[in-house]
């Protein structure tokens, strides 16, 4: 078999268009489907008197691309070599193709998940399970799909995706690493498998016996630390959490980060509180300059001091690393600033600022939507005028944050505000949720309008 990267641009480029039809993918490389009768020279073919068993045995040996190639030029047996059979084999026998296809579909999954068309048509969760290919990979992605489809409260063949079926999928695809994540959100979130609840020993057994396998069950230990549960028992003490954690970089993260929740929460560890400069030291040692940057924002916000001295806005700004997640971090941190009336260098940030700085990205995007939404909702004016929920959003649509925005026509139903000088009507809203397959969403939002009947 070919190198999974024995691939060119153009077959690449094809396979995640998206406006090509996924029945055309394997044949829109050879300009048409298949070839009934084609004449040739035979004193420019080498392979001319070779009978088409051998070719196609040969075919079966090339990578997709290359088999591309080979048809176009022995075109006296292009009629075998642009059957439909032969080419769908050597399309999804090639690791590369499959690999690609994945993505794909992956591409579609992400699109369904946040009710954006695909090729100007709405996918349904049934199109995207059948759009992942028959390998490890595909098998994986589909294990996570139905797993965010029972998140999301999404139906799957117009049942409710049932968190048997998703460990069945991750049996399938061999990945005890996610099975044994998903076995974690079964147990927080109280669902049951094979009728029972899952225990956190059934978590931790199911993680596999390998650094990354231990990773993780270092992190679950430290959700049953922080919720105080048991496992077994005993209760699981900081002490045994920090031991948990493996001498890798991200064994290193990890810890910084549990010891961060301990000193924010006043967890004792050794008999003794954690101390932000303790936590400071741990991020500096895991090389983990956004974390860092993150955690001096928060001992800002809670006045907690590092090194004895009060912690300013400028130290945090100049935290951030200069990278597009750091800039971009930085100009969220601005938007607090401004959102809580905290100065910087004296002077106050001002909502006019802070969306100028946000940079010209998906992200960038996003995060302006956000904060227009928070000035739309505290009165607070930008370009010396109140921000109107149409702005808002107009804002939400620019970012196709579909999802954030059903959310924030949720907020002016609640709140009585108006969009298109009409009230937003509690039908409409629960609509938008079921479109996009938020049936918890939903729930939680007509709970929320029996709170506010009361």
């Amino acid at each position: 078999m070919p190198p999974a990267n024995a691939i060119s641009p153009q077959v690449k480029s094809y396979i995640l268009n998206s406006q090509i039809a996924d029945s055309d993918i394997p044949f829109v490389f050879f300009g048409i489907r298949t070839v009934k009768e084609v004449r040739c020279q035979p004193e420019t073919c080498h392979f001319n008197k070779l009978p088409d068993e051998l070719l196609e045995f040969i075919a079966k040996k090339l990578s997709f691309s290359d088999f591309v190639n080979f048809s176009a030029t022995h075109t006296r047996h292009v009629s075998c070599l642009r059957s439909d059979h032969l080419i769908k084999k050597i399309f999804v026998s090639d690791k590369s193709i499959t690999l690609l296809l994945s993505e794909r579909a992956d591409n579609k999954a992400k699109c369904y998940l946040r009710d954006l068309p695909w090729n100007g048509l709405q996918l349904t969760a049934d199109s995207v399970v059948e759009a992942f290919p028959d390998s490890p990979e595909g098998k994986l992605g589909v294990a996570h799909f139905k797993s965010e489809c029972l998140r999301r409260g999404q139906p799957l063949n117009g049942q409710q995706v049932s968190p048997d079926e998703v460990v069945q999928a991750y049996e399938a695809a061999n990945a005890t690493l996610e099975l044994g994540h998903f076995k974690g959100q079964c147990h927080f979130r109280g669902l049951p498998l094979n009728g029972h609840q899952v225990s956190p020993i059934e978590v931790v057994e199911a993680f596999p016996d390998s650094p990354q396998g231990k990773l993780e069950i270092a992190h679950f230990k430290a959700q049953l630390c922080l919720r105080n549960e048991r496992l077994g028992d005993q209760r699981v003490t900081p002490d045994e959490v920090v031991n948990a954690f493996p001498d890798s970089p991200e064994g290193k993260v990890g810890k910084a980060r549990f010891k961060k929740q301990c000193c924010l929460r006043g967890l004792l560890l050794n008999g003794h509180q954690i101390t932000p400069n303790a936590v400071v030291k741990d991020y500096q040692a895991a090389k983990a300059k956004l974390e860092l940057a993150h955690f001096k924002g928060q001992c800002y916000f809670r006045r907690l001091p590092l090194n004895g001295h009060p912690v300013s806005p400028t130290k945090v700004i100049k935290a951030f690393p200069n990278s597009p997640k750091g800039k971009l971090e930085l100009v969220c941190f601005k938007a607090e600033l401004c959102l809580r009336n905290r100065p910087l260098c004296g002077q106050p940030v001002t909502p006019d600022a802070v969306v100028s700085a946000f940079p010209d990205s998906p992200e960038g995007k996003l995060e302006i939507a956000r904060f227009k939404e928070q000035c739309c909702l505290r009165h607070r004016p930008l370009n010396g005028q109140l921000v109107t929920p149409d702005a808002v959003v107009k804002d939400y649509q620019a970012a196709e944050a579909t999802l954030a925005l059903v959310r924030f026509k949720a907020k002016c139903c609640l709140r009585g505000l108006h969009l298109n000088h009409q009230p937003v009507s509690p039908d409409s809203v629960a609509k938008d949720y079921e479109r996009g397959g938020w049936l918890l969403e939903r729930a939680y939002f007509y709970s929320q309008l029996e709170l506010n009947a009361r």
